[in-house]
C-alpha cells in the first residue's frame, strides 16, 4: 500500500531549487563540541532527573530543558525551529553554481530511485508494517 503524501522527488526538488551557491557545514565533531558536552549534558541531567522525581522545575528552568532535550535528541539539524544554527555547526566550505562539486550533488539528486516499502526492515527481527 502506497502512503499519501505530498512530497517530491529530489530529482524534482533539484530541478526547481534556484540558487548561486551551497553551503557545507560539520557539526557535533571537534574539541569545542565535546568541551561544550561536558558542561552541557551535566546540567541537562540534572533538569531532566529534577523534573522526573519532583516535578518542581521553574518556567525558565523548563524553556532550558527543552533547548537541552532539543541539542541532545536522537535527530540533530543543522538549522532549528527557529532559524538557528546548532551550537558545534561550522561552515567547512561554499560551492559556486558552476562548481564541479555542486554538479556531482546534482546528478546524485537526479538518480532514479525505485519506492520500496520496508526496504530496512527484516522480517526476520520482527518488523511489522503500521497502516
Amino acid at each position: 500500500m502506497k502512503s499519501i503524501t505530498n512530497s517530491i522527488t529530489s530529482s524534482q526538488y533539484i530541478q526547481r531549487l534556484v540558487f548561486d551557491y551551497i553551503e557545507a557545514y560539520s557539526l557535533q565533531r571537534g574539541d569545542d563540541y565535546e568541551a561544550a558536552l561536558q558542561v552541557l549534558k551535566p546540567e541537562h541531567n540534572r533538569l531532566k532527573v529534577r523534573k522526573e522525581k519532583r516535578n518542581n522545575l521553574t518556567e525558565t528552568e523548563e524553556i532550558r530543558l527543552s533547548e537541552l532535550d532539543g541539542l541532545f535528541g536522537i535527530t540533530q539539524y543543522l538549522i532549528d525551529d527557529t532559524g538557528r544554527f546548532h551550537f558545534s555547526s561550522q561552515r567547512t566550505d561554499t560551492f559556486q553554481y558552476d562548481n564541479e562539486a555542486v554538479s556531482l550533488l546534482k546528478d546524485i539528486l537526479n538518480t532514479k530511485t525505485t519506492d520500496v516499502s520496508h526496504w530496512m526492515c527484516s522480517y526476520l527481527q520482527g518488523c511489522h508494517r503500521v497502516l
